[in-house]
């Protein structure tokens, strides 16, 4: 009998065992469900600071963090909602995820630097902002970014974000597009500043662009701090009706062979800028001369400065580069030339000291290489283009027209040379002839810089 009842207590002790066991069990196995902390995300093998690059994915997702995962503290009281027309999630970092960082947000870094990445900082208006520092630098950058957001093709957006730097930054847009791959976009180069500054710019969404992140990036030893971000749909900035110019740089004998006759036929008005020094040359195998330029202009078509040299004007001491600018213009005037009123970047390349000088030389406005399109919100010493290659076809010079169209904004054209040599800036006549026809068939207006410029004002 004894024996019976041990054995019904060795029994129960076993089986109460069992239910810890299992119960212990089922809470690890339970908790292994969690989602793993997200690694810090690491962009060795991309630049940034080269426009307009394409690189193809091998995962096109790879460099892209999962969103972080909220923490299940309730937020302050003094935690607003974003405003549901920004597309930007956790746009001023008052959400943290639970590993600390920001909700939605991402580090990226690429090259030899010692990035460090710091949040929370203060911020413009409250106590968050997010800040990357670099203590050591030898190449590189480093930044911190949204998740990527859904986009509409052939739309235009607004954005803007504050920052304060004690160092030049750079901001790009970086599209995937719709075969997996990234193509890079730069907005603006942007000088230290020691207080808080809004950057904005007007985002004109390509036809093969799904989604995008926007990098402010730091590519020196320095600190960045950034905040209260914005993207949202912006169609109210718009023209009268959309606009097309067909610009033309350096002055080459192949514009005045090639595409002069094309425009004249179709009594369409084109720009050309002109390296002053080039008309003096003796290489008129590349260059045109004074004789054919005024050919050019006594047809209607705008003159405009382009330097003496085409040096980069950002690398010049200042009064260097202050007679590249004036002595464009002052060269062209003295050669008989008339209405010189806009310029265009040698190299696209301009700063802040750069834009003072063409506005305080009695250019009215100036036109970049940065990809985009023209509105009333514009920076007129900063128009935007699109940039012609030999890799260019028609079908993607097309899509550039109607988008201006669709969206009543002014497109600009930059063509060089024009013939069927290799230069990897040429275009054929047949592809530009292809361009005039269809711009007469859309009945697209076409101005010149000049008149797209008063078209801004109004």
């Amino acid at each position: 009998m004894k024996t019976n009842n041990y054995y019904k207590i060795a029994l129960c002790l076993m089986f109460t065992c069992s239910l810890v066991f299992f119960s212990s069990g089922f809470v690890f196995a339970k908790e292994s469900l969690q989602p793993p902390q997200q690694p810090e995300i690491s962009q060795k093998t991309m630049k940034f600071n080269v426009p307009q690059v394409s690189k193809k994915q091998a995962n096109p997702k790879r460099d892209i963090s999962k969103p972080n995962i909220p923490s299940k503290k309730k937020p302050a009281k003094d935690e607003l909602p974003n405003d549901p027309a920004n597309l930007i999630e956790n746009n001023s970092f008052q959400t943290v995820g639970n590993d600390g960082a920001p909700l939605a947000w991402n580090k990226g870094s690429w090259g030899n630097n010692d990035a460090n990445f710091i949040f929370p900082t203060a911020g413009q208006d409250d106590d968050k902002a997010a800040t990357v520092e670099i203590k050591n630098y030898t190449d590189g950058d480093a930044k911190w970014y949204f998740n990527e957001i859904k986009i509409e093709p052939g739309t235009r957006y607004a954005y803007s974000n504050h920052y304060k730097a004690d160092a030049e930054t750079q901001v790009y847009i970086r599209y995937t597009n719709n075969n997996n791959e990234f193509s890079y976009v730069p907005l603006g180069i942007l000088p230290a500043t020691e207080s808080w500054k809004k950057f904005e710019a007007t985002l004109d969404i390509p036809e093969k662009a799904v989604s995008l992140t926007i990098f402010h990036s730091l590519q020196s030893k320095g600190n960045l701090s950034v905040d209260n971000y914005s993207l949202s749909k912006n169609s109210s900035d718009s023209l009268a009706q959309g606009a097309v110019t067909l610009s033309f740089d350096d002055g080459l004998i192949s514009q005045y062979a090639n595409a002069l006759p094309i425009l004249n036929e179709a009594a369409i008005k084109g720009t050309f800028y002109i390296i002053s020094s080039g008309l003096l040359s003796n290489n008129q195998d590349y260059y045109m001369n004074k004789d054919q330029l005024a050919e050019i202009q006594a047809a209607g078509h705008e003159i405009g400065g382009h330097s003496k040299n085409h040096p980069q004007l950002t690398q010049l001491p200042l009064d260097t580069m202050e007679n590249e600018v004036l002595g464009s213009k002052t060269d062209l005037e003295e050669m008989g030339f008339t209405n010189i009123n806009t310029f265009a970047y040698p190299y696209g390349e301009y700063n802040n000291e750069v834009k003072k000088t063409v506005e305080k030389s009695g250019f009215t406005a100036a036109r970049s290489v940065d990809a985009g399109y023209n509105d009333p919100l514009s920076d007129k010493y900063a128009l935007k283009d699109q940039n012609i290659l030999s890799s260019t076809s028609f079908e993607e010079i097309k899509s550039w027209i109607d988008t201006a169209n669709k969206n009543k904004t002014w497109l600009i054209i930059a063509f060089h040379q024009i013939d069927n040599g290799n230069n990897p800036y040429g275009t054929s006549p047949e592809i530009l002839k292809q361009v005039v026809d269809y711009l007469k068939q859309t009945d697209t207006k076409v101005v010149t810089v000049a008149e797209g410029v008063k078209a801004l004002n109004r």
